[in-house]
């Protein structure tokens, strides 16, 4: 895989899909307990395997988490298997070359990402709930547009 240092350059931006069990105990999606778990397991949200991260981009569904998250009671949102949740985070150490889907780089970047971000979530306490996280883009991007 090839990417290029990502001192004054574009960072990646990544944006996943990802899905988990539901039954009658986990009837709801919990947005900012993935948050705050995803935060413990990345460092504060700086490290994925050897990718560094940028600390304010990790977004769940759209919403980073807020500083009034850890006073206030969990909003709870209910969000079906079949859809899961969205995430988006940035790289910033290394940033993809070829921004074609389907260049071989480009692929071993989503594979790489994805296998990283599965392993992270069956060491984490949402393993229990978690089925799988899908990359589903990679991009160039320069300022945080995470959606």
């Amino acid at each position: 895989m090839r990417f290029r240092s990502g001192r004054d350059r574009d960072n990646t931006g990544v944006d996943a899909v990802c899905s988990y069990r539901t039954n009658d105990s986990l009837a709801t999606f919990d947005r900012e307990k993935v948050h705050q778990e995803l935060s413990t397991m990345t460092n504060g949200v700086t490290k994925l395997g050897h990718y560094s991260l940028e600390r304010n981009s990790l977004y769940v569904n759209g919403f980073p988490l807020t500083d009034t998250a850890n006073t206030r009671k969990p909003v709870l949102t209910e969000a079906p298997a079949k859809l899961g949740y969205r995430l988006s985070f940035r790289i910033v150490n290394e940033n993809l070359t070829n921004p074609d889907p389907q260049s071989p780089e480009y692929k071993a970047a989503v594979e790489s990402i994805g296998n990283k971000m599965n392993q992270l979530y069956r060491q984490s306490n949402l393993r229990d709930q978690f089925l799988n996280c899908s990359i589903t883009r990679l991009r160039s991007v320069t300022q945080p547009d995470f959606v």
